[in-house]
């Protein structure tokens, strides 16, 4: 199994990605940056693989690296700086949960199918009903069906909901792992960085109906 860290990033944000970037770098592991615009050069010069594609929204950090023959992707967000560690855990903990979608934060649903009520997971090892890709995930292509290259067209400003939606019509379980001891995920502290979270929450629940609960 040889990995890749795959992450996307839109141009309001590429000017100031560049700590996010090393802290992938040190991870071990080859870092694609799949993007449909030109970035900086010191972008280009960091070390990591920068990739020209289609623009699928935010779910590009996984589907051109699957269209690129990868079998084992590890996503990131562009927005987080990740502790050294991190990839490895990911790694080691699908060693012991194959079969699975290995995370570090997820969602369960309580009371109703509102995304508004669901219960955030983290820190903790426990089988969730989302993932919520933000602290990272790994993914294995052998999980997916090719569905999944049009079912984000469906909704393609959330692709947590496209993803979780999508492993759930196949019954693929979705676990939830504790980070590694000392391994630290911390915000940008950039306040020009808005979460996406923060503009797709109000329409969560129509995704939800369309791409989950279906």
């Amino acid at each position: 199994m040889t990995p890749i860290i795959s992450l996307t990033t839109i141009p309001q944000r590429i000017e100031h990605i560049m700590p996010c970037l090393d802290s992938l770098l040190v991870q071990g592991y080859p870092v694609y940056l799949w993007v449909s615009f030109q970035v900086p050069q010191s972008v280009l010069d960091s070390g990591a693989k920068v990739m020209r594609v289609k623009d699928c929204g935010p779910i590009t950090k996984l589907l051109p690296a699957f269209e690129n023959g990868f079998k084992t992707v590890i996503t990131a967000d562009d927005d987080h700086i990740y502790g050294q560690g991190w990839a490895q855990g990911l790694l080691d903990w699908y060693d012991r949960l194959s079969g699975t979608v290995v995370c570090y934060r997820g969602r369960v649903f309580t009371t109703t199918k509102r995304y508004s009520d669901t219960r955030v997971i983290y820190g903790e090892r426990a089988q969730v009903d989302m993932v919520t890709g933000v602290c990272g995930a790994l993914y294995q292509r052998d999980l997916f069906s090719n569905q999944i290259f049009t079912a984000w067209e469906e909704w393609p400003c959330a692709d947590d909901i496209v993803i979780s939606g999508h492993l759930k019509s196949r019954d693929i379980p979705i676990n939830v792992v504790p980070l590694p001891k000392g391994c630290g995920i911390e915000r940008l502290p950039s306040a020009h960085i808005k979460p996406l979270s923060a503009t797709n929450r109000i329409t969560n629940d129509v995704g939800l109906a369309r791409m989950y609960w279906k």
